[in-house]
């Protein structure tokens, strides 16, 4: 169920409780509804009825504000709405780096119990071609926001908590998956496991509680939680753009950059003919490169370097082998969409088995 309906009705009525000065609600409209699929927010492009101090768009994301404690939630503490709320009413990116930039904010609050941000539309900003030389650009430039140092007071917050180990909860359905696609293949179905993989999978999920113990003990710095290419565009002065901070707080670092290689090629990023593994090695490389620069030392690179590793055999894996063998199979989805996640998975599967051979090899 939707959290707001993407009705002129329901955006006229929040937009009401604003009370913007110079704001007719009655003239304003929803023009887009760019609602992602599996965020839970609502996400609607409005045009206000004319221009003023606000420009004569915004967009509102709307997210249910009750706890998301418990199983699955990406972390322990307030829900996703309140964090991301928390995080631009600090100015936190701000405070943390000057390569990064969000959103400006018109407007913040809650609505029975509805939290509406109210953004400048940076819709434009967001629509970008993404090559080799657009990742390494914002490689680099996160890297200066996972260096950033917290205020004090800040680091001990709830929305700063270091706990990344929200996808443990898909190990059971996902090793139960694994061995149904192999029963399968026992039956003549082209497995999207195949055996030689099967082994890896099942190692991997079987090792969850330790990669999560080695993540919680790797340094940390302020991750986005959600890096990628959706999330991601270019300002007007060229800096990077980062949008939903939903899953922002403290986490190991480098855990944004696990997330980006792993998402990339399956949200459209081209590799400009790179195979996997070199785009790997260039991005992995660049990012190490940037630490270095902003004053990290050998040991902390090697450990970042290592946290990718980490996520590419637990987060990346846990991930596709729960939800993404499951709409892979669902025959109710578009079948390209569903191709499209069998590929994902595969070369996800493939990612892991590189990265466990060096987490092996360096012990």
């Amino acid at each position: 169920m939707r959290v707001v309906e993407p009705t002129d009705a329901a955006v006229r009525r929040l937009l009401a409780v604003c009370r913007w000065e110079g704001i007719d609600p009655a003239a304003a409209r929803v023009v887009a509804d760019l609602t992602p699929g599996l965020s839970g927010a609502t996400v609607l492009r409005v045009d206000l009825g004319a221009p003023g101090a606000r420009g004569r768009s915004v967009v509102l994301k709307a997210l249910r504000a009750e706890d998301d404690r418990g199983p699955g939630a990406f972390r322990r503490g307030p829900s996703g709405a309140r964090r991301e709320a928390d995080v631009h009413r600090a100015g936190i990116v701000a405070v943390l780096t000057d390569e990064v930039v969000t959103p400006d904010v018109r407007a913040i609050g809650t609505v029975d119990g509805v939290v509406c941000l109210w953004f400048a539309d940076v819709t434009d900003q967001l629509d970008v071609p993404w090559d080799v030389a657009a990742a390494v650009r914002a490689v680099e430039a996160v890297a200066g926001l996972h260096l950033g140092v917290l205020p004090p007071g800040t680091r001990g917050a709830d929305w700063a908590s270091s706990e990344y180990d929200a996808f443990r909860h898909h190990v059971p359905a996902a090793t139960r998956r694994v061995k149904e696609e192999l029963a399968g293949a026992d039956g003549g179905r082209p497995s999207l496991v195949p055996p030689r993989d099967a082994g890896l999978a099942l190692r991997l999920l079987d090792g969850a509680e330790d990669f999560a113990r080695q993540l919680a003990a790797a340094p940390t710095g302020f991750q986005h939680g959600g890096f990628h290419t959706d999330n991601a565009g270019r300002a007007q002065d060229g800096r990077l753009l980062l949008i939903d901070w939903a899953q922002a707080g403290v986490g190991p670092l480098g855990g944004d950059i696990a997330v980006f290689l792993s998402n990339y090629q399956a949200r459209g990023g081209d590799r400009g003919g790179l195979g996997r593994r070199a785009f790997d090695a260039l991005i992995t490389d660049a990012y190490g490169r940037a630490l270095a620069a902003r004053g990290a030392d050998r040991a902390l690179v090697r450990a970042a370097r290592r946290v990718i590793d980490l996520w590419s055999v637990s987060w990346g894996v846990q991930v596709r082998l729960g939800p993404g063998l499951a709409a892979a199979r669902d025959a109710s989805l578009d079948p390209e969409v569903r191709a499209s996640v069998a590929q994902d998975i595969a070369e996800g599967l493939a990612r892991a088995r590189d990265a466990e051979a060096r987490l092996t090899s360096a012990g």
